[in-house]
């Protein structure tokens, strides 16, 4: 697709590639990330592809790395903790589009903790971070639950009414309406949670297994 792309200069939304679904609708929801793969193929070849994805993911883990700094102090204990959690994750080492969601969530994560220590957080970095993540891959729906999960815990529950952040809450509801800025609107959406709901692709998947 990514090449399909850079040679004809559009994004296709029907199926160019397979014999029995020529033709058919398709959401092309990781475009992005398949011409960036294209271009560092067509610049370095296959070694090309695989240092991008080296950079990508040492990136992942310096940024959580700056994450744990925010937090604390603690500079021995923040690195073996991501040493352990870049074995952990290892088993998504693939030149596969997933990998930049695993750096938007370190990016995005990084920034829910700067809104909630009260420090630099700023809510138009995440409609910005959106654009490219919906653009990237379908995974950016994670971005959602994260933020619902911070937007909850920082409601304040002792006061009437109840008092919201509003930086979180700008954030939020710009990031939705930026998420529609891709080739196929609200059917990216779509395919997502149709995959999620798919019992038997979400079962066969390797990145989607129980542990």
């Amino acid at each position: 697709i990514g090449n399909f792309i850079l040679e004809t200069g559009s994004i296709p939304t029907n199926d160019h590639f397979s014999f029995t679904k020529l033709g058919d609708p398709l959401t092309p929801h990781e475009w992005l990330s398949q011409v960036i793969f294209s271009l560092s193929e067509r610049i370095a070849g296959l070694d090309g592809v695989v240092m991008l994805v080296g950079i990508i993911l040492g990136l992942s883990y310096w940024v959580s790395y700056r994450t744990s700094m925010v937090l604390g102090r603690m500079h021995l204990i923040a690195i073996i903790l991501v040493m352990l959690a870049a074995a952990a994750s290892s088993l998504h080492w693939l030149a596969r589009p997933h990998i930049f969601t695993i750096l938007l969530a370190a990016f995005w994560l990084l920034q829910l903790e700067k809104v909630r220590l009260g420090s630099e957080g700023k809510w138009f970095i995440f409609p910005i971070m959106m654009l490219f993540w919906v653009n990237l891959h379908g995974a950016f729906l994670a971005g959602f639950v994260i933020w619902a999960c911070y937007f909850v815990g920082m409601i304040d529950f002792s006061v009437q009414p109840w008092k919201f952040n509003r930086t979180l809450l700008y954030a939020g509801f710009a990031s939705i309406v930026i998420s529609m800025l891709n080739p196929s609107g609200l059917g990216v959406w779509k395919v997502g949670f149709d995959f999620l709901s798919n019992r038997y692709l979400v079962g066969h998947t390797a990145e989607y297994l129980p542990p």
